[in-house]
Protein backbone atom coordinates (compact mmCIF):
# COMPACT_ATOMS: atom_id res chain seq x y z
CA UNK A 1 0.00 0.00 0.00
CA UNK A 2 1.72 3.72 -0.85
CA UNK A 3 1.49 6.28 1.89
CA UNK A 4 -1.14 7.68 -0.23
CA UNK A 5 -3.53 4.97 0.42
CA UNK A 6 -2.69 5.15 3.93
CA UNK A 7 -3.47 8.83 4.85
CA UNK A 8 -6.91 8.08 3.83
CA UNK A 9 -8.82 11.47 5.27
CA UNK A 10 -6.00 13.58 5.09
CA UNK A 11 -5.36 16.60 2.66
CA UNK A 12 -2.45 15.32 0.44
CA UNK A 13 -2.31 17.77 -2.61
CA UNK A 14 1.41 19.10 -2.94
CA UNK A 15 1.93 17.80 1.07
CA UNK A 16 5.53 16.69 1.35
CA UNK A 17 6.23 12.59 1.79
CA UNK A 18 7.77 13.34 5.21
CA UNK A 19 4.96 15.20 6.75
CA UNK A 20 2.38 12.41 5.19
CA UNK A 21 4.46 9.93 6.57
CA UNK A 22 4.33 12.29 10.11
CA UNK A 23 0.65 12.30 10.25
CA UNK A 24 -0.41 8.87 9.76
CA UNK A 25 2.30 7.55 12.38
CA UNK A 26 1.32 10.56 14.87
CA UNK A 27 -2.45 9.41 14.00
CA UNK A 28 -1.87 5.40 14.49
CA UNK A 29 -0.07 6.47 17.97
CA UNK A 30 -2.51 8.71 19.11
CA UNK A 31 -5.20 6.29 18.50
CA UNK A 32 -3.60 3.32 19.81
CA UNK A 33 -3.14 1.21 16.80
CA UNK A 34 0.92 1.58 17.58
CA UNK A 35 1.09 1.19 21.43
CA UNK A 36 3.19 2.38 23.60
CA UNK A 37 6.85 0.61 23.39
CA UNK A 38 5.79 -1.10 20.54
CA UNK A 39 9.40 -1.35 18.23
CA UNK A 40 8.60 0.89 15.32
CA UNK A 41 10.92 -0.98 12.66
CA UNK A 42 12.13 1.01 9.66
CA UNK A 43 12.00 -1.86 7.03
CA UNK A 44 8.48 -2.58 8.17
CA UNK A 45 7.59 1.05 7.67
CA UNK A 46 9.27 1.70 4.56
CA UNK A 47 7.17 -1.49 3.39
CA UNK A 48 4.04 0.02 4.21
CA UNK A 49 4.32 3.45 2.97
CA UNK A 50 5.92 2.08 0.04
CA UNK A 51 8.83 4.68 0.46
CA UNK A 52 12.48 4.70 1.01
CA UNK A 53 14.35 5.09 4.73
CA UNK A 54 14.87 8.62 3.92
CA UNK A 55 11.57 10.54 4.33
CA UNK A 56 10.76 7.88 6.64
CA UNK A 57 13.24 8.95 9.02
CA UNK A 58 12.43 12.89 8.40
CA UNK A 59 9.18 11.93 9.72
CA UNK A 60 10.49 9.83 12.90
CA UNK A 61 12.86 12.45 13.73
CA UNK A 62 9.87 14.97 14.13
CA UNK A 63 7.95 12.46 16.00
CA UNK A 64 11.08 11.88 18.41
CA UNK A 65 10.71 15.70 18.87
CA UNK A 66 7.07 15.65 19.43
CA UNK A 67 8.08 13.45 22.66
CA UNK A 68 5.70 10.26 20.57
CA UNK A 69 8.68 7.72 19.89
CA UNK A 70 12.00 7.56 21.31
CA UNK A 71 15.24 6.53 19.53
CA UNK A 72 16.39 3.73 21.72
CA UNK A 73 20.59 3.22 21.08
CA UNK A 74 21.27 -0.50 19.14
CA UNK A 75 17.59 -0.99 18.95
CA UNK A 76 15.85 0.94 17.00
CA UNK A 77 12.18 3.28 17.46
CA UNK A 78 9.79 2.57 19.77
CA UNK A 79 6.38 4.39 20.94
CA UNK A 80 7.21 6.15 23.62
CA UNK A 81 5.35 5.14 26.80
CA UNK A 82 4.00 8.62 27.49
CA UNK A 83 0.15 8.87 29.10
CA UNK A 84 -2.43 10.35 26.77
CA UNK A 85 -2.49 13.42 29.45
CA UNK A 86 1.15 13.83 28.79
CA UNK A 87 0.83 13.34 25.43
CA UNK A 88 -1.57 16.02 25.31
CA UNK A 89 0.29 18.76 27.52
CA UNK A 90 3.41 18.32 25.31
CA UNK A 91 1.21 19.24 22.43
CA UNK A 92 -0.32 21.87 24.35
CA UNK A 93 3.12 23.90 25.37
CA UNK A 94 4.08 23.23 22.00
CA UNK A 95 1.25 24.93 20.50
CA UNK A 96 2.83 28.07 23.55
CA UNK A 97 5.99 27.97 21.68
CA UNK A 98 4.73 27.87 18.09
CA UNK A 99 2.00 30.90 18.69
CA UNK A 100 4.77 32.92 20.09
CA UNK A 101 7.03 31.87 17.02
CA UNK A 102 4.27 33.20 14.90
CA UNK A 103 4.07 36.13 16.79
CA UNK A 104 7.74 37.30 16.24
CA UNK A 105 7.77 36.28 13.02
CA UNK A 106 4.34 38.38 11.96
CA UNK A 107 6.24 41.19 13.54
CA UNK A 108 9.73 40.94 11.63
CA UNK A 109 7.75 40.26 7.96
CA UNK A 110 8.59 42.34 5.20
CA UNK A 111 6.16 43.25 2.16
CA UNK A 112 8.12 40.95 -0.17
CA UNK A 113 7.15 37.90 2.52
CA UNK A 114 3.17 38.92 2.23
CA UNK A 115 3.30 39.30 -1.40
CA UNK A 116 5.21 35.58 -1.62
CA UNK A 117 1.74 34.60 0.45
CA UNK A 118 -0.59 36.09 -1.30
CA UNK A 119 0.30 34.42 -4.43
CA UNK A 120 -0.40 30.97 -2.39
CA UNK A 121 -4.01 32.46 -1.50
Amino acid sequence: MSVLEEVQGLEVFGEPLPNLIYERLRIDILEGVLRPGQLLRQEELSKRFDVSRVPLREAMTRLVADGLIVLRPRRGYAVSSLRRSEILEIFELRAVVEEHAGMLAARARTRDDIQRVEQYL
